[in-house]
């Protein structure tokens, strides 16, 4: 809502209030343009040399909030797509999501979502052992995929209190080669123990 109090993040990005309804469909046009953080050149990279630059794989972001939820929406470009369910899941793309959170006087709770695209029915799986009421849509696009997800703020703080911190971060295994072991992964931030946004 328009009116959700702020939150104190603990870098200078801002988290906005929506104010609009959301449909959770995996459309991004609904979304604030300029509420998308773009990670065309990764913070920090494992496996450098097998990204090509851009044009290999990159992803925007961006998160907003309501009084209850949090909300994120995803745009992965990907060059070429591996998505086999077949194969073991470090030979195919997909996407860790970090989040630590807190509400006042109260310790870092922290949760990881696992996004893993692939061929057939079930187009996308998410996985959450922290986050029973997570919500998501997903669909492919010409040139990768787009995710929304839909977070309740009291299982980010395991419903002792409001939100009032949030840490963040998202790591993608951009696999091109269905034999590669050992593939890009991009970071949006180098601290992966921290998580920080």
């Amino acid at each position: 809502l328009s009116h959700a109090p702020p939150i104190i993040l603990d870098a200078p990005y801002p988290l906005e209030a929506w104010s609009a309804t959301l449909d959770l469909d995996g459309e991004l046009s609904e979304w604030p343009a300029d509420a998308f953080i773009e990670n065309a050149y990764p913070g920090y990279m494992e496996q450098h040399w097998d990204w090509k630059g851009q044009a290999d794989g990159w992803f925007r972001f961006a998160l907003l909030q309501d009084e209850q939820r949090l909300y994120l929406g995803l745009q992965v470009f990907d060059d070429h797509q591996v998505l086999d369910p077949g194969l073991p899941l470090k030979l195919r793309d997909h996407l860790n999501l970090f989040f630590k959170a807190r509400g006042r006087a109260q310790a870092w709770e922290q949760h990881k979502i696992e996004l893993i695209p692939m061929d057939g029915d079930e187009w996308l799986s998410v996985k959450s052992e922290t986050l029973p009421g997570l919500k998501s849509s997903a669909r492919r696009t010409v040139t990768g995929f787009d995710i929304e997800l839909q977070l309740e703020k009291a299982d980010l703080t395991g419903g002792a209190a409001a939100l009032e911190s949030l840490r963040f971060n998202l790591a993608f295994m951009d696999q091109d080669h269905r034999t590669n072991g050992k593939p890009s992964v991009l970071w949006w931030r180098p601290d992966r123990k921290s998580t920080r946004l």
